[in-house]
């Protein structure tokens, strides 16, 4: 009596460790479903742009250093007044300060020989009329590297808000094309996302993104230039789950 006391106790012990693995999720719906994308894409003209530069100064004297950063904000920012640029506008960071040393054979460092400053500026430009004459200001000032645009929209996030109605409209039709040629009528929708459901393609062997997708797709893609571009473009995904009724 003893020994099958034991064993059914061990027989339920192990069932119960079982059981939780019994009823792992899986990656697809329990329930008969269509899975569509949908993009919506816009050209559009830039009214603005953001304008990235590092001002590097090295001398063997701190104060001097100091004195070539102050040198080079002052003459930028009397230029950028003339443009009409606000000055609420240019964001400027904190100066970073390192030491240069001197380096033996071995690279071992040594005596200071000198000191480095950094400060990053950003200037948000809302006038690209004023974009020329301070691209050319800024590359022929010294101790300007790094220089970089980024261009945009005032009105982007009506701009997205727009490519995503028509993506998602776009996933509807895709979803709805699809059943009508089984002979099947869409129901409602159980899941949207914007970058996708990774796992569901895989008791398939395949991923659940379409090819060409990106992690940036999301967002529209903006093209970067030294001179205004004619256009930029804009780019939404979405991602959704259907019923099949």
């Amino acid at each position: 009596m003893k020994t099958r006391t034991l064993t059914r106790s061990l027989l339920l012990f192990i069932s119960l460790l079982l059981a939780p693995l019994s009823t792992t999720a899986s990656p697809l719906p329990e329930y008969p479903f269509v899975y569509v994308n949908g993009t919506a894409n816009l050209e559009v003209v830039p009214d603005k742009g953001l304008i990235t530069f590092r001002v590097k100064t090295y001398h063997s004297e701190a104060t001097v250093a100091y004195g070539k950063q102050a040198e080079v904000a002052d003459a930028f920012l009397a230029f950028a007044g003339k443009l009409g640029v606000p000055i609420e506008d240019i964001v400027a960071q904190a100066i970073e300060k390192s030491t240069v040393r001197k380096e033996d054979d071995k690279g071992k460092e040594l005596e200071i020989i000198g000191y480095e400053l950094v400060r990053s500026v950003q200037i948000e430009l809302k006038d690209l009329a004023r974009f020329s004459k301070l691209i050319d200001f800024l590359y022929g000032l010294p101790n300007v590297e790094g220089l970089h645009v980024t261009f945009g929209c005032k009105d982007e996030n009506m701009i997205m808000q727009g490519l995503t109605d028509d993506a998602c409209r776009t996933a509807r039709t895709n979803a709805e094309r699809l059943c009508q040629g089984f002979g099947k009528k869409i129901g409602a929708v159980r899941a949207i996302s914007e970058t996708g459901f990774s796992n569901i393609g895989s008791p398939f062997g395949f991923r659940g993104e379409p090819d060409g997708y990106g992690a940036s797709s999301g967002l529209g893609g903006r093209r970067e230039f030294p001179v205004i571009p004619a256009t930029i473009s804009f780019r939404k995904w979405v991602f959704a789950i259907f019923a099949i009724e």
